[in-house]
């Protein structure tokens, strides 16, 4: 009975704790002042993705070895992409209404992670300014134009907090242009991972589909 009950508490430890890594926000963190900066954050992990890009780009490129004279034989049969295996099956109209079908599911799940992803920081200031006041004032225009409706679309269609800020200002006495821009959001990995199942099943019932027709 003893060995029961501690399987029991062993059993519904692990299922307590694999339900707190799916309902933990994972956090994506953006921040620009004079160059980006990207973060991902997990409970008291963070990792941080601009600086894998920086040592990745800064890793020397080996030199090219000689080479070597091949040995005549037979040519070897070119290897085929999967692409290229599904226009060969399909025809080009199969192939391209199966990705127009991708396309419609992306959306779809798009508009789904909408509804459970979280902005929990959004903050935009520009102060524009150069030497000559009339391209202060076209970059003032410009910029407004971009950046008013993706702020729109961004808080409208996205679950956010009250910590958000957007001021974009022409500057007349400077010649310089500031920019700051942070954003935070969040997503729980259960819901990221429903939706990658989702859209599993969903390409495989559009393969499928298309395989019995």
């Amino acid at each position: 009975m003893v060995l029961i009950m501690t399987a029991l508490y062993i059993t519904l430890g692990i299922v307590l704790f694999i339900a707190l890594l799916l309902l933990w926000p994972i956090k994506l963190k953006a921040k620009y002042t004079t160059e980006l900066a990207l973060k991902l954050q997990y409970m008291f992990i963070a990792y941080n993705l601009t600086n894998r890009a920086k040592k990745e780009k800064k890793k020397p490129e080996k030199q090219p070895k000689k080479p070597s004279k091949p040995e005549k034989k037979g040519k070897k049969a070119k290897k085929s992409s999967p692409i290229a295996d599904m226009i060969k099956e399909d025809g080009l109209a199969g192939f391209i209404s199966f990705m127009a079908s991708l396309g419609k599911i992306a959306a779809t799940e798009l508009w789904h992670i909408s509804n459970y992803a979280k902005l929990t920081r959004y903050s935009i200031i520009i102060s524009i300014a150069s030497d000559d006041p009339a391209e202060t004032a076209g970059d003032y225009a410009a910029v407004c134009g971009i950046v008013s409706p993706v702020s729109s679309l961004l808080l409208n269609n996205i679950k956010h907090t009250e910590n958000y800020q957007i001021s974009i200002t022409p500057d007349f006495f400077s010649e310089n242009t500031q920019i700051y821009a942070e954003l935070h959001l969040s997503a729980r990995p259960i819901n990221l991972l429903i939706s990658a199942l989702r859209v599993l099943f969903k390409v495989i019932a559009s393969r499928n589909k298309k395989g019995s027709n």
